[in-house]
């Protein structure tokens, strides 16, 4: 079960990542839970997809568009697979694919009622 999870998730980080770069933010926030938490230095935490959403259409306000590329470090879940969290090392990017600056990401994943996961928390610094 973990190895196929592992696979699963690895995936659709892929698709957050291709969603978010594309600028797709009302799609993206459908990767996360209604509850979720997002984490963001100098600024707390956010609450909820609605919130997810302001937060990437503002900073493309302020910041301008960005891209980023993320790769799992670690990957973990619980013996009833209900709670699941992986480590992620993302580099922004410019159009050139040169790094502009790198994080470190941390993403819990649940399972929701109909059996899918969704991201409830996600943690950068």
């Amino acid at each position: 079960m973990t190895s196929d999870l592992k696979t699963v998730l690895a995936q659709r980080i892929r698709q957050v990542e291709d969603t978010f770069n594309a600028g797709m933010f009302r799609e993206l926030a459908q990767f996360y839970s209604e509850d979720c938490q997002i984490v963001v230095p100098d600024k707390g935490v956010i609450i909820g997809r609605e919130a997810l959403v302001q937060e990437c259409v503002e900073g493309v306000k302020v910041a301008g568009p960005k891209a980023y590329r993320c790769d799992v470090r670690e990957f973990h879940a619980s013996p009833d697979g209900y709670m699941i969290y992986q480590i992620l090392h993302v580099d922004q990017i410019k159009g050139d694919g040169s790094v502009v600056k790198s994080k470190n990401n941390l993403i819990v994943w649940k399972k929701v009622d109909d059996g899918d996961y969704k991201i409830c928390v996600d943690m950068s610094n």
